[in-house]
């Protein structure tokens, strides 16, 4: 993969015209946008308008033009291997290891050519392997009320909160909250400087404390309580938080009364 044929975007506005060196051949290009929005004018077809953490190949030629607003995006001429057994147009919403993958490779360290190399093939196999499920963008609900006044993140935390002793995962976030799950995952890295499973962890963590020291539970029913099916579970993940085991931390509560 040729580095002269990768281009990078961060916070511009911009028109963009693919390089005559990327019209020879087969005139494809990859795009992914991490963040912003960017427009692509099609032939007697509609625009198509990519948002954050999606990725597609388009068919280019001289007169394409590529309009970035506010976008953090990478464009690649896609060779052949790259494109094997892929439409033209096949989109794709990121999901959190590509998304990571991309941006720590493109935008935020220094890597290598073949760094480049892997973390492009990466989003060419989910290309390849898009379903409708996948290629279907998801868009918040529209708020009203109180929520309203309410960030993504602190709705889920929200709802992770009554939700304590049920078992979630990023994909059930995705659904309930009808966004994407890099959607999520951004929404809490710049508000709480976490994952969503860490802020899930946090409040389990928190709950099983408050159970401990203020009711006379069973350790394996207060494990329920924090949504773990085994005891052994519930107290690996104690220790590695608190250096004690629940039974020591019950006891050490009980001393200090």
């Amino acid at each position: 993969m040729n580095a002269s044929h990768i281009i990078t975007y961060t916070s511009a506005t911009l028109t963009w015209k693919p390089p005559s060196a990327w019209l020879e051949g087969d005139s494809i290009i990859g795009i992914i946008v991490m963040y912003g929005e960017v427009d692509i004018p099609q032939p007697d077809r509609d625009i198509i308008r990519m948002h954050d953490c999606t990725a597609r190949f388009i068919t280019v030629s001289p007169t394409t033009s590529i309009k970035l607003r506010s976008a953090t995006a990478l464009l690649w001429k896609a060779d052949s291997s790259d494109i094997a057994e892929i439409t033209c147009d096949s989109k794709l919403i990121l999901d959190e290891t590509a998304a990571t993958v991309v941006h720590n490779v493109f935008f935020e360290h220094q890597r290598s050519a073949a760094h480049k190399e892997a973390a492009l093939r990466l989003v060419c196999h989910q290309l390849q392997n898009s379903d409708s499920q996948s290629e279907r963008v998801q868009l918040p609900l529209p708020l009203t009320g109180q929520e309203a006044n309410q960030t993504l993140a602190a709705l889920i935390t929200d709802y992770l909160q009554t939700h304590l002793d049920e078992p979630v995962t990023l994909d059930r976030l995705a659904e309930e909250f009808n966004s994407s799950k890099a959607q999520i995952t951004k929404a809490f890295r710049a508000e709480k400087g976490e994952t969503p499973s860490q802020t899930l962890s946090r409040l389990r963590l928190t709950h099983a404390k408050h159970l401990l020291q203020n009711t006379d539970r069973t350790i394996s029913q207060i494990a329920y309580a924090a949504g773990y099916q085994d005891l052994a579970g519930f107290s690996h993940f104690f220790k590695k938080h608190t250096e004690y085991s629940p039974s020591e931390f019950r006891d050490n509560c009980r001393w200090l009364v």
